[in-house]
Formats: structure tokens, C-alpha cells, sequence
């Protein structure tokens, strides 16, 4: 059984990263390379001041997997900046800040990551560096993760932007957990959900998801109106594992989570059984006729599961209605819900619901969920 107690120290070169998390990227480089777009035997320029600083091989290069963001791999960020730079540039990448390990001659890089990768991908034998500190040969894994940590949370906080996944994910590994956060793991495992690390494991999951995008909504906060009993959830979550939602639905966790909730408060079994058949209709007002991106899209900042589903209820309902002759959901029954809400969604159910007045479908294109991955530093120059 996971706990957070057993703390381990992973040393990842720079190629087991790469096969471990980001498998495609080195032959994406190639391609470009192949096409001269990116020197890939050698860096593009060599380090400056070279006499003043500390020279590593890039053999010795190790990122430890329980702090770094190897969740968070910006893959195209990286191309954008190699063939900005036709490839690796030294002066670019400046020095990077490394701890040592006593007795040995691999060094753990602390905001080096993406650097070290562009150097490794582009043929690059050596990297400056500034060693910070070095780990004792005493040092037990928790000593070790804790200065690591410590350094992670620094660039973080003063430099480059990690996404809160990667932040919740590194407190896991490291042991300092609240336990809150161990609440929603122990949660998240009972529903068969992977969210970063949190939930069951990746491999046993019914769903795996990116990021939370609000999911937390429903399983935190018993007086958040999108809160679900937790085993409720769990039978609606077994339910959609029958691929009712097809894969696609694990890139929107949000939209996900507002199904769940729909199915599990709002619907009795006959119309559970009603919104099965809706889930799978194609046609005008169905499920499938809307972009997925319409149900989640351009909604209320920090509201946006409550928005979610109250869209899908009022279409749902839409559709229900052309077949009854009658609603079967009423305003009265989005009422926690529309307290939290802005006049304008209040006119919108109104519209949708009194007034019968058919939803106005506005395409959208697709794009991520608002709260997936941050962008790094445009230089990479932080990590």
C-alpha cells in the first residue's frame, strides 16, 4: 500500500528521463536535425568565461525524480528554443545549480532540468554548473529530499512557474504531505482515479487525468455545492469506466467531473438510464452533437465545474423536453448551485429552462484546460 513515509532518492540520467517521460522527443530533434534545422553534434557556440567556471561532463548529469518536474516536460517549449537558437547555446542556458554527492561524481541538478535535456538532445559532452551544496555520505533519503526540496521550492517561488500538479506530486515524494492532501490521495485511490500522483496507480486507474481542474470540487468539501459522496462518486466513476464517455473524455477532467456530478445527484434511475441514450446521441441537442470544449469553455473564473454543469443540465433537459413535452430538471433543483453563480448564468437557466428557449451552440476550438501546464521561462534560462 503507498504512504508517504517511504521516501526514496531516484537518480534519472538524463537518457533514462527521457525514456522514462519523454520517449518521443529525442527522435522530433532528429527530424529537425535531418532537416538542418537543429545542430544536434555540438553545441552552437562554446562557454564563455570558461576559466571561472565549474565544468561538468554530462554524464555525471542526474535529476532525482521525486522533486524535479518530470511530470511536466514542455516538449514543444523545448523545440521552440532549440531551433530558435539553430541549437544548444551555452550562452543561453547560463550555469545551471547543481547539489554534489559525497564520494561520488554524479551531481543533482536543481533548476536544470530542460537545459540538460536540450544539451543531451543536441550532442553536448559538458555543462556549466555552480554546486550549491554537497549531500553527505551519511545523508539518509530524507535529508537529501528535503535540501532538494527546499531548492525546488526557492526557484519556484522567486523564478520559474511550476504547475500545481508538479507542486502536489513533489510534496508526495518528499514526505511533507498535509493531510488534506493525503485525504484526496486515500479518495482518489477508493474511485479509481489518477490525478499527477494522487489516486490509485496510474496502471489500475479507470481514468487518468493531467490536472484537477476543479475535480477537487468533488470530493474536498462536503458544503461546495459539486460535492459527491464518495461512494456515490465511486459507482458513477465504475459506470463511466465502460468507455460511455470514450478516452477522450481524460483530457477534460473538468467536464468529466461535471458528468459525475450530474449523474449522481440530479438523476433518478430512470433518468440515468435517459442520460445513457443522451450521452451517446449525435444528432441535434444530443451529447455528441456539441465539441467537447463547449461544455467547459469560456466560463465563470473559479466556477467553472458549477457552470459546467449546470450547461449540461439545461441541455440535457433541452433534450428530455422534445421528447416529454416537459422538463425534468426544474430551476428549483439548481438552486445550490445558481447561489454561487453571476446574473448572467442565472438568465441563461432561465432562458434555457422557463422560457424554453433553445441553447445557442457556439462552437469553440479546441484548447487546454485553463490550469494544465504553465509555460517555462522563454529562455529556459530557470530550468
Amino acid at each position: 500500500m503507498e504512504t508517504v513515509t517511504e521516501l526514496t532518492v531516484t537518480l534519472l540520467t538524463i537518457k533514462e528521463l527521457l525514456d522514462k517521460y519523454a520517449p518521443n522527443l529525442i527522435e522530433k530533434i532528429e527530424k529537425l536535425s535531418d532537416e538542418g534545422k537543429i545542430k544536434t553534434d555540438g553545441a552552437v557556440d562554446e562557454i564563455t568565461n570558461r576559466v571561472k567556471k565549474d565544468i561538468m561532463p554530462l554524464d555525471f548529469a542526474r535529476i532525482i525524480e521525486e522533486v524535479q518536474r518530470v511530470d511536466a516536460i514542455e516538449e514543444n517549449k523545448i523545440i521552440d528554443n532549440l531551433l530558435r537558437a539553430g541549437g544548444f547555446s551555452h550562452q543561453d542556458a547560463l550555469v545551471g545549480d547543481v547539489f554534489g554527492f559525497e564520494g561520488e561524481d554524479y551531481k543533482s541538478g536543481t533548476d536544470t532540468m530542460h537545459r540538460w535535456i536540450m544539451a543531451f538532445a543536441c550532442g553536448v559532452t559538458e555543462v556549466a554548473i555552480n554546486e550549491q551544496d554537497v549531500h553527505s555520505i551519511d545523508a539518509t533519503d530524507e535529508e537529501i529530499l528535503r535540501d532538494e526540496k527546499r531548492a525546488f521550492d526557492a526557484r519556484n517561488r522567486y523564478n520559474a512557474k511550476v504547475t500545481d500538479t508538479s507542486k502536489q506530486r513533489v510534496a508526495k515524494t518528499t514526505g511533507t504531505w498535509s493531510t488534506a492532501q493525503q485525504a484526496k490521495h486515500e479518495t482518489l485511490k477508493r474511485i479509481y482515479i489518477h490525478i499527477n500522483s494522487y489516486g490509485v496507480n496510474r496502471d489500475h486507474a479507470y481514468f487518468v487525468f493531467k490536472s484537477f481542474s476543479e475535480f477537487n470540487k468533488l470530493i474536498e468539501n462536503p458544503s461546495n455545492p459539486c460535492y459527491v459522496e464518495t461512494d456515490d462518486l465511486k459507482k458513477t466513476v465504475e459506470y463511466f469506466k465502460n468507455d460511455v464517455l470514450g478516452k477522450g473524455i481524460e483530457n477534460h477532467p473538468r467536464l468529466f467531473g461535471a458528468l459525475c456530478i450530474v449523474y449522481s445527484k440530479f438523476l433518478s434511475n430512470k433518468e440515468k438510464r435517459a442520460f445513457t441514450v443522451w450521452l451517446e446521441d449525435s444528432s441535434q441537442s444530443g451529447y455528441k452533437f456539441y465539441n467537447l470544449n463547449f461544455w467547459s469553455q469560456r466560463v465563470q473564473h473559479t466556477r467553472n465545474m458549477e457552470q459546467t454543469t449546470i450547461r449540461i443540465l439545461c441541455a440535457y433537459n433541452q433534450w428530455r423536453r422534445n421528447q416529454l413535452k416537459e422538463n425534468v430538471i426544474e430551476i428549483t433543483d439548481l438552486k445550490d448551485l445558481l447561489n454561487v453563480m453571476n446574473i448572467e448564468t442565472h438568465h441563461f437557466v432561465e432562458d434555457s429552462i422557463i422560457s424554453q428557449i433553445p441553447l445557442k451552440y457556439d462552437p469553440v476550438v479546441a484548447t487546454k484546460e485553463d490550469d494544465d501546464f504553465s509555460s517555462i521561462d522563454e529562455t529556459l534560462e530557470m530550468d
